[in-house]
């Protein structure tokens, strides 16, 4: 009685280590790869995350996860915030004075571009290396809320209206987010991203190439 009991013991916990396995496995397959491979190729993924357990990596993942764990928590209230005055300043960037004069708009544009400079893709590449979908998304609504501005980074400085060095910064962010988020963004929303790239980033810089003298040269 006893040896059968032992040996019924020993196949449910064959049987749970199998199926801890499997699931272990899955969830291992389910972890997200980047779209283009801007920054991370799909190949290094694997590599990435390992490093992100050591020193000096780790360091540095705890701090870009503590900018996203910000995001994530402040978003919601901060994105209450983002009324129809977006859509009214001329630029995302408050360094230029004609943006608008309205100090309560500024700080609002202020708080943007802080989202976007330092936090949205943060919480992207979290998500990437660990597959949390509250990241993804909360990235991708930053993302998809600083396009109702009509310009990032385009504004006169010393006498030159053109792409600043912030708009290298949107463009940047921008295109790292979309990539990192990817594989969790449905068709609509790919297209979506797709389009705030081509109307913030590419059709800006291509018109100044295009139409400015001796600039494509």
């Amino acid at each position: 009685m006893l040896r059968r009991y032992f040996s019924l013991l020993r196949r449910l916990t064959t049987v749970a280590v199998l199926i801890l396995s499997l699931c272990i496995s899955c969830g291992a397959q389910q972890l997200p790869e980047p779209g283009m491979g801007l920054l991370i190729k799909s190949q290094e993924i694997a590599l990435v995350r390992a490093k992100i357990t050591q020193e000096p990596w780790a360091g540095q993942y705890k701090a870009i996860k503590a900018r996203a764990d910000e995001l994530v928590a402040t978003w919601p209230q901060d994105k209450i915030q983002m009324d129809d005055r977006l859509e009214k300043i001329l630029d995302l960037t408050i360094e230029f004075d004609a943006v608008t004069k309205d100090e309560g708009t500024r700080e609002l544009a202020k708080l943007l571009a802080l989202n976007m400079q330092t936090r949205m893709t943060s919480a992207a590449f979290v998500y990437l290396m660990t597959g949390e979908k509250q990241y993804a998304a909360t990235a991708f609504d930053v993302l998809v809320t600083a396009a109702r501005v009509n310009r990032w980074g385009w504004f006169t400085w010393s006498g030159t209206s053109m792409p600043q060095i912030h708009a290298g910064m949107y463009a940047r962010n921008s295109a790292f987010t979309v990539d990192f988020i990817w594989s969790v963004l449905t068709d609509a929303q790919r297209q979506q991203a797709r389009d705030i790239l081509a109307e913030k980033v590419v059709e800006p810089d291509y018109r100044l190439v295009l139409h400015t003298p001796a600039m494509g040269l």
